[in-house]
């Protein structure tokens, strides 16, 4: 059940919208992840543009950090692949092309006009600072490290994330494959952001079919598909009534 502040999110947008940041919501992503581009390409067609992107990139990207954010976002197979070509890098040779559907946010926020700022650490004064000054309602996780709760408590109505499992059952990482594992319903998970791990409130799940999944890629696949579409659900009814809202106040 979605407590106090999960209730807000679905109760009221229109407080001081005026002076708070337009567009759908600030986006956290690091260098690495693909996830803005994925957010933006899925939800472009009911119109999403953040606000803007706040990449945190941290004191430097060493092989374990990618080979984490290759975990989490697509579980420990193609962290393989990931760890096959950072090595490969390092011997000078010539490793896979990446994938150009997946820019990373800043080539994607530069090709579309999106707002970016970089920051070392999100949770520094100087990162604080900078989010606050954007007076965000709302914010989405989109490939970030873990939030503090001095970047939480700054978005009025909370931060959002997307997770591959049902949460307080599965959490952490690799759940869809547990679940399936486990021979469980597969669901994704809508939730707001607090300071333990996965443990905000839940505003909403949703069961994924994967009987057509013949592997763990395939299986990761649509469920990651799933929770980015239910994540736009969630971030377009924000909108929706937020414009509700804003239609209805007497005129001045």
């Amino acid at each position: 059940m979605a407590g106090s502040r999960g209730r807000a999110l679905f109760a009221a947008s229109n407080v001081d919208r005026g002076a708070r940041a337009a567009g759908e919501g600030v986006l956290y992503a690091s260098p690495l992840s693909h996830k803005v581009a994925q957010m933006t390409t899925a939800w472009a067609h009911w119109g999403f543009k953040p606000a803007a992107v706040v990449v945190e990139r941290g004191p430097g990207t060493s092989l374990l950090d990618r080979v984490a954010v290759k975990i989490r976002e697509e579980g420990v197979r193609a962290a393989r692949y990931a760890v096959a070509r950072l090595l490969s890098h390092v011997r000078r040779t010539r490793g896979p092309a990446p994938d150009p559907s997946w820019p990373d946010p800043v080539t994607l926020c530069r090709r579309h006009n999106i707002p970016i700022l970089e920051v070392a650490s999100l949770d520094a004064p100087s990162g604080t600072a900078l989010v606050q000054a954007l007076h965000p309602d709302l914010a989405i996780h989109a490939g970030a490290g873990i939030l503090r709760s001095s970047v939480l408590s700054i978005p009025r109505l909370g931060t959002l994330n997307a997770h591959m499992g049902i949460v307080p059952y599965y959490r952490g990482m690799n759940v869809t494959e547990w679940a399936r594992f486990n021979g469980d319903l597969v669901r994704c998970t809508v939730h707001l952001i607090d300071p333990g791990l996965d443990t905000g409130d839940v505003l909403c799940v949703r069961a994924v079919n994967v009987d057509d999944a013949v592997n763990i890629t395939q299986l990761r696949t649509l469920v990651d598909r799933a929770q980015i579409e239910l994540l736009g659900e969630v971030v377009r009814f924000h909108r929706l009534l937020g414009r509700a809202s804003a239609a209805s106040e007497p005129a001045t």
